[in-house]
């Protein structure tokens, strides 16, 4: 019995050996000549968007929002993210997409740049995901669906790539 504990131990620890193998080989780049940005991939209103994971700071479940009056339609309020307070921004408001509400599946994006940190809701989070800047196409109907200042571009299959550093710093989401 000892025997075979020790047969099942050994060839657990091979198919441990050989996956952390696996896991330690770096991903080949199809098109190495291209500049390639890795990002977080989300789904807004049935379409899928891309954040430039240099401006994602975290990726949360929606706590409790609190509601802001008088404010634009898109400021959804603000929450408690462990005692830092943040911004909620529903981002498909802000690009005139259509809303389905909140729902269960709803995540928060925390995004930050140069001082600068908020909240968008999501209404799922697809996972990392890597774009060939190069390959991008512009003027597709996916892009003239909402603001293009805030579209990099979109890719073959109908992925579309935020210009963060744009929807960051609009001045109306910039309060002094």
């Amino acid at each position: 019995m000892e025997n075979q504990m020790n047969d099942y131990e050994q060839k657990k620890r091979a198919i441990l050996k050989q996956r952390a193998k696996l896991l330690a080989k770096k991903p080949i780049v199809a098109e190495a000549s291209g500049r390639i940005i890795e990002g977080l991939e989300f789904v807004l209103a049935n379409e899928h968007y891309l954040i430039s994971s240099n401006f994602v700071s975290e990726v949360s479940k929606i706590n409790t929002i609190t509601p802001l009056p008088l404010t634009p339609d898109f400021l959804m309020g603000i929450i408690n993210l462990r005692g830092k307070i943040l911004v909620v921004i529903d981002i498909k408001s802000f690009l005139d997409l259509p809303s389905a509400g909140i729902t269960d599946l709803n995540k928060i994006i925390i995004v930050e740049d140069k001082g600068i940190e908020f909240c968008i809701l999501a209404d799922e989070i697809v996972g990392s995901r890597e774009v060939n800047l190069d390959s991008l196409q512009k003027n597709s109907e996916q892009e003239k669906k909402i603001n293009s200042d805030f579209i990099a571009g979109v890719t073959k299959d109908l992925l579309i790539v935020l210009n963060v550093e744009r929807l960051i710093h609009d001045e109306r989401l910039v309060i002094n």
